[in-house]
């Protein structure tokens, strides 16, 4: 099996290791005792408005309450971060997933924005979804997910909503590259059969974005219940599915709107089927080719040449 190269990731800044997941506000709950006056109002003020404080920067927390940016920045450096960025980002994190659509809209909409600056925010977003989603995975992450897919005699992709987009492009891209791949439909009344069917050999993908579906999180519980192995597609380790995992791949989500973006979800599944590529080449090669002959007798698509726009 040919390993992933070193510079896999040279230009993405990677995630620190988690060994206690632990919230921002356990992490605040937990050391609030033992902190002086000045950084204890930081915190009982971000405690106590964790919501505003997920789309404030530093300043206005610290004038809210009532200390000094490089007090807010001590408070945040005893609880392990680096920056404040890395702080509102994993704060703004737990706030949105509990956070019902048009809360969020309101959250992150603005009233006063013209149509190209709109235009321009949105995409920006996703590019952000993009690259936080790239430095969210380790490179061991990856591995372990690869591995999952290659060693399973079977794998069975399930997502619901807006994340049964992702599942069913995921489980074509699956099949076509390891020939063993299937999709489950949330809507399937079928749906008891098939978990019945998955053996302790097999390999449960669940895809899923706050808020969190309860069928999701159910089949995933099933999929470990019957002895298979679990890979989630979620946003991070406060995930319910993360915690149930074997293996987890974390996509940023945040869209401009009151739905999840689903642009760092794909790109994950993009980059999982590269890596799978690199892993074996020969086994997706002759997939491949066997596919395209088959494509080709089916006479499945229609061919035609493109000419620029005049």
């Amino acid at each position: 099996m040919r390993m992933i190269d070193n510079s896999f990731q040279k230009n993405i800044e990677l995630t620190h290791d988690l060994p206690n997941v632990q919230s921002p506000a356990d992490k605040i709950s937990l050391v609030l005792p033992s902190l002086s006056p000045r950084l204890r109002e930081a915190a009982v003020y971000i405690i106590q408005n964790m919501q505003k404080c997920a789309f404030m920067g530093i300043e206005k927390v610290a004038r809210a309450a009532n200390v000094s940016p490089s007090t807010v920045m001590r408070l945040l450096l005893k609880l392990g971060y680096k920056n404040y960025v890395e702080f509102r980002d994993e704060l703004r994190q737990m706030v949105m997933t509990q956070l019902a659509p048009i809360d969020r809209l309101k959250a992150v909409a603005s009233a006063d924005t013209t149509l190209s600056e709109t235009i321009g925010i949105s995409f920006n977003r996703d590019i952000s979804n993009i690259e936080t989603t790239a430095g969210r995975n380790r490179e061991t992450a990856w591995i372990e997910a690869c591995s999952l897919c290659i060693n399973a005699s079977q794998i069975w992709v399930f997502g619901g909503r807006s994340s049964f987009a992702v599942a069913s492009f995921l489980a074509l891209i699956l099949e076509q590259l390891t020939g063993k791949a299937s999709l489950i439909a949330p809507f399937d009344e079928s749906l008891p059969e098939i978990v019945n069917r998955i053996a302790p050999d097999h390999l449960g993908i669940v895809v899923g974005l706050p808020r969190y579906l309860r069928v999701t999180v159910d089949v995933a519980n099933l999929v470990k219940a019957r002895g298979a192995k679990l890979l989630a597609i979620t946003d991070g380790p406060f995930s319910p599915l993360a915690k149930i995992a074997d293996a987890s791949l974390y996509a940023a989500y945040e869209g401009t709107g009151h739905h999840n973006s689903l642009v760092g979800a794909m790109a994950l599944v993009n980059c999982l089927a590269a890596v799978l590529r690199l892993q074996q080449p020969e086994m997706v090669n002759s997939r491949l080719k066997d596919l395209e002959d088959i494509y080709a007798k089916l006479n499945l698509f229609k061919t035609y040449i493109s000419h620029p726009c005049p």
